[in-house]
């Protein structure tokens, strides 16, 4: 027998969706269900947000930091060879407080981005100075191995000790 000839069907738009219906609506569902994972994800993150603002005490942040500062110099890290760990405390416990006191983020920034935002504070400009090189000097003794003398330890802790002093919050403001 000879091959039957071709037959060309059209299809209504009608039988077009009909034969799409499953697969669009497949599609559409698992959009849906991502979208609602997407929101109940949210929602929780900001749940837990909430709950870690409300945790933190109301320390004013003076305090804190010159409290962690004189425990810091009272180990004296630096005469038992642990000059880069007292660097990084020091350089974390100040950080914290700039953040805290002045309302900036600098504890994932550089010390170079941390001194332009210093340089831009309303504090007096000895302060501004000797908090930089304080912060450099641990950044030289932290990741380009330099060795400093005690003198120079003390320095930096007497710096910061002062600089949060000299531009702790008063309490009548």
């Amino acid at each position: 027998m000879p091959a039957a000839e071709i037959i060309t069907i059209e299809w209504t738009l009608w039988e077009r969706i009909e034969k799409a219906a499953p697969y669009v609506l497949k599609v559409l569902a698992a959009l849906l269900l991502a979208l609602g994972g997407f929101y109940l994800l949210r929602k929780v993150k900001r749940k837990e947000r909430v709950e870690i603002e409300m945790a933190v005490p109301d320390i004013l942040p003076h305090i804190t930091a010159l409290e962690k500062l004189r425990k810091l110099e009272e180990r004296k890290g630096w005469t038992k060879g642990e000059a880069k760990s007292f660097h990084v405390n020091l350089s974390e416990i100040i950080r914290t407080y700039i953040d805290a006191r002045f309302n900036i983020s600098s504890l994932e920034s550089t010390t170079r981005e941390v001194s332009a935002q210093i340089d831009l504070l309303d504090i007096s400009q000895s302060d501004k100075s000797n908090l930089t090189s304080a912060l450099r000097l641990g950044d030289k003794i932290k990741f380009a191995k330099h060795t400093a003398r005690t003198q120079d330890h003390i320095k930096v802790i007497n710096t910061c000790i002062e600089f949060v002093k000299n531009t702790m919050e008063n309490p009548a403001s």
